[in-house]
C-alpha cells in the first residue's frame, strides 16, 4: 500500500480518469477527498468505494470550492497531502477556430483559474512557487 496514511484531494473524481484515480488511490491506503461538479456523481463513487473517499460538491473554478475542499479534507482526515488536479472541461471535437471566442475564453479561463487556484490553497511548495514565479 504505497499510498497508506496519505490524504488526496482529487478534482473531477465523479467519473472519468478521475474516478479510476480515486479508486487505485484508495486501493492504495490512501484516504480521498472527492470534489466534482455533479454531486450525484461524486456520492456515487464515494459509497461504492467506501469509507475512505468523502464527496463534494465544488467548481474548480471558484476559489472558495478549493478552500472548502481542503478545509474538508483536514478536518475529517487531519492533513492534506496529495492535490490530483483532474477535473476539466470537454469542447465539441472541432479545431479550435471553429469554437468562436466564447468558448475559446471559457475554456482558457477555465484551466488558467484551475491552476492559479490549485497553485494558491494547497500548501504545495512546488505548486507555489510556480505560482509565485
Amino acid at each position: 500500500m504505497r499510498l497508506a496514511g496519505k490524504v488526496a484531494i482529487v478534482t473531477g473524481g465523479g467519473s472519468g480518469f478521475g474516478e479510476g484515480i480515486v479508486r487505485k488511490f484508495v486501493a492504495e491506503g490512501a484516504l480521498v477527498l472527492l470534489m466534482d461538479r455533479e454531486e450525484a456523481a461524486a456520492s456515487r463513487v464515494a459509497s461504492e468505494v467506501g469509507a475512505n473517499v468523502r464527496p463534494i460538491t465544488g467548481d474548480i473554478s471558484k476559489l472558495e470550492s478549493f478552500e472548502a475542499a481542503a478545509d474538508l479534507a483536514r478536518s475529517t482526515f487531519g492533513a492534506l497531502d496529495i492535490l490530483v488536479n483532474n477535473a476539466g472541461v470537454a469542447g465539441p471535437p472541432y479545431s479550435v477556430p471553429w469554437w468562436g471566442s466564447r468558448v475559446w475564453q471559457r475554456f482558457l479561463t477555465f484551466y488558467w483559474t484551475k491552476w492559479q487556484l490549485t497553485s494558491d490553497f494547497a500548501d504545495c511548495p512546488v505548486l507555489s512557487k510556480w505560482s509565485q514565479d
